[in-house]
């Protein structure tokens, strides 16, 4: 075996080593697993417990909103932090909805400087009670639209998991 003239087995040993460690090493991003109440009527007080994966809660500020779309949102009055992947989020649901529907879907979104955004799409159901007129008051919170990632990670989608690393090996080993 020559050096010169197998220099590209040696390259190709070389990534193919390269892909499995960094595919089994590289952590994945912080996200939302799971959040409970998933509903509730306008006008109360909730308090929603959050479970988070690969999340640092209890080492930086954390930052709470539920959203209806891109233009209404709110946050959290309250945060309770209990450990790094746990937390209860006091929400004060207002009464009136910015549209007359009679069940809205709201995303969670939670912000840190350590974790960036994590955000659980659809987190609760909210119906509203009968006969209140439709109001923007209450909504107006803007959500931190600065997402800077601290660290090089797989991306967190709630329905994968740790799975997504799958897709990885599979693009760099050419598997259909």
């Amino acid at each position: 075996m020559s050096l010169k003239r197998d220099w590209w087995k040696i390259l190709g040993v070389s990534l193919i080593m390269y892909s499995l460690i960094a595919g089994m090493l590289i952590p994945l991003g912080p996200g939302i697993v799971r959040v409970d109440p998933v509903r509730t009527i306008s006008g109360t007080a909730v308090k929603m417990r959050v479970e988070g994966y690969n999340s640092h809660y209890d080492q930086t500020e954390v930052q709470a909103w539920l959203k209806l779309d891109a233009h209404h949102a709110f946050k959290a009055r309250l945060l309770e932090v209990s450990d790094n992947r746990h937390l209860v989020a006091t929400f004060d649901i207002p009464e009136a909805f910015p549209r007359p529907d009679s069940i809205h879907v709201l995303s969670l979104i939670l912000f840190s400087e350590l974790d960036g955004h994590s955000i659980l799409p659809s987190a609760i159901f909210v119906k509203t009670k009968a006969g209140i007129p439709s109001s923007g008051e209450g909504w107006n919170d803007p959500v931190i639209q600065v997402d800077q990632a601290t660290t090089f990670h797989f991306p967190f989608r709630n329905i994968l998991l740790e799975t997504i690393r799958n897709t990885f090996f599979m693009y760099n080993f050419g598997c259909p």
